[in-house]
């Protein structure tokens, strides 16, 4: 079970990789929604004053720290020592993990893999997607991925990509037009 600390006006659930891994794993055949954001320090900021994002941060199923100002965060916001010197002394010997947006792909493509199902690619460019793709069915060769065309977001989504979206019917949807989009 992840540690949930309320960091600025969300939360930020603390949790290694693997364990990262492991909770994707109990939750993939789940259905229903199940919804994953790389939280960073500059996400957190924009959930003070943007009640939407915040509101779209704090529905998320798990937030994992994608920063190590967040790492940080967590020490600080658990420590009795709280001058600066302390803290940063005690950094090192943090027991959590910064779950990079990378990890969090590289984790999700392998057990999309493991258990058969698809992903889509949504956000970026259409080289950076198609790099993407290419480099996790190098990875791994059985994945099935399709990524989308090229397009500008739109909050409302452009209707030939909601329209891919709903023709490839992945089961693992990954979103990548950063925050605070």
């Amino acid at each position: 079970m992840p540690e949930t600390l309320t960091v600025g006006r969300t939360t930020c659930d603390y949790l290694r990789v693997a364990e990262f891994l492991d909770h994707c794993r109990r939750e993939i055949d789940n259905p229903g929604l199940f919804h994953v954001v790389t939280l960073n320090p500059e996400m957190v900021m924009q959930a003070e004053g943007d009640s939407a994002f915040r509101q779209a941060l704090n529905q998320a199923s798990l937030r994992v720290p994608d920063g190590s100002g967040l790492i940080w965060a967590r020490w600080y916001l658990r420590s009795n020592f709280w001058s600066l010197l302390p803290s940063l002394l005690a950094f090192p010997f943090v027991t959590v993990e910064r779950v990079s947006g990378i990890d969090a792909l590289t984790a999700i493509a392998q057990l999309a893999e493991e258990k058969d199902k698809s992903m889509y690619l949504l956000g970026g460019t259409d080289t950076q997607n198609r790099r993407t793709a290419k480099r996790l069915q190098e990875q791994f060769p059985a994945l099935r991925i399709h990524s989308a065309p090229d397009h500008a977001y739109d909050p409302d989504g452009p209707d030939h990509i909601l329209a891919d979206v709903k023709h490839a019917q992945p089961d693992i949807l990954l979103v990548a037009y950063g925050a605070p989009n």
